[in-house]
């Protein structure tokens, strides 16, 4: 795929709508509830750790205008992306969010209005609101991109408010670092399970070991317990 500048994306009406939309067959209490479709962004709501919260991100991301969330794979950086965006618009500001493929293409991303609408609470008075002038573009991936690639995606970001996942670390402030536990693996598991009858549910000591076997890889680990759930039918 040739690559795409940001700013041509912007500009375009097209967007890639992800082919997986959430299942409505997974009401069924017999369904695996570990299924693609439940555990990729947007699908569950990201957990921040005691010390962290959603609106210290936002603050963060409003007072250095470019930030970067940072870590390996599997632990939650596009899940933060898409409550961060979620947030932003319900706030009433404009987002945008780009994947970068391996070869360097902009995928947009499309942000489902029924997501959105189920992932975060109504929001509440004293909440600080997001100015509509104010544009938030996510870039997934950045370290996919060329140096040069980036230096022109940057010029294109002028005036935006921007946020980028990435493997290693740049010299933007860091926004937040995802660290997986094996006690958040256990809490996504039993949300997931929360409908599933108590004899089929994939056990606190299988979880805890698939968290093990993928060395903290939370999608990884949600991988895993879907071959275990089906294991145990």
């Amino acid at each position: 795929m040739r690559p795409i500048p940001i700013q041509h994306a912007l500009e375009s009406d097209t967007e890639l709508v992800d082919p997986q939309p959430i299942s409505h067959s997974l009401a069924n209490p017999l369904a695996n509830p570990f299924a693609a479709c439940r555990i990729r962004p947007g699908a569950l709501a990201y957990r921040f750790p005691p010390i962290e919260s959603l609106d210290a991100c936002l603050e963060r991301i409003v007072s250095h205008r470019r930030c970067q969330i940072v870590g390996p794979h599997g632990i939650g950086k596009s899940t933060l992306v898409h409550t961060l965006l979620t947030a932003w618009i319900r706030r009433g500001g404009r987002a945008d969010w780009f994947r970068v493929g391996p070869a360097g293409a902009l995928d947009r991303i499309a942000l489902s209005a029924e997501r959105m609408s189920s992932l975060l609470p109504s929001e509440r008075d004293g909440q600080r609101k997001v100015s509509a002038e104010m544009h938030l573009v996510c870039v997934d991936g950045w370290d996919r991109l060329s140096r040069w690639r980036r230096l022109t995606q940057l010029l294109a970001l002028r005036g935006a408010y921007c946020v980028i996942t990435t493997h290693h670390a740049t010299r933007w402030p860091v926004l937040h670092r995802p660290a997986p536990t094996p006690e958040l693996l256990q809490e996504l598991a039993d949300e997931l399970q929360s409908a599933t009858p108590i004899s089929m549910r994939v056990p606190p000591a299988t979880i805890e070991a698939c968290y093990r076997r993928c060395d903290g890889n939370l999608r990884e680990s949600l991988f895993a317990l879907y071959d275990e759930f089906e294991d145990r039918r």
